[in-house]
């Protein structure tokens, strides 16, 4: 993959956490850029959270913070500030947790045109 813009969608779970760990090796690997969106207002405190934590792996995030469906909101925030590729988690735990997870990131992967990279 050529990704020169990263953007990784963060909700605050595990399971984000591990697609931001995942983008920020494949930032600091290849040089990119990286942004994080987090979708809602009452989860925009986690946007900052994921870009303090990339910054103790000494990586500047750029920050979006949208509100709508995170569907449409992620696509459309990859595509309007070019990123290559979107990294998002899957939750694996209960079956309501996973099936509003897996909506999320299946979702991005049929709304955007950008590589998607699902986490685990």
């Amino acid at each position: 993959m050529n990704e020169r813009r990263i953007l990784v969608a963060y909700d605050g779970s595990e399971e984000a956490y591990w697609a931001l760990m995942q983008a920020a090796d494949t930032a600091r690997a290849k040089g990119a850029a990286i942004g994080v969106v987090t979708v809602l207002p009452k989860l925009a405190a986690a946007a900052e959270d994921a870009a303090d934590i990339l910054r103790e792996h000494d990586l500047e995030a750029t920050v979006h913070t949208p509100i709508g469906d995170p569907v449409t909101e992620i696509a459309r925030i990859a595509h309007e500030g070019a990123y290559d590729a979107i990294y998002v988690g899957r939750r694996e735990a209960g079956s309501f947790a996973r099936a509003l997870q897996d909506s999320v990131s299946d979702g991005v992967v049929s709304a955007s045109d950008r590589t998607t990279v699902i986490a685990r």
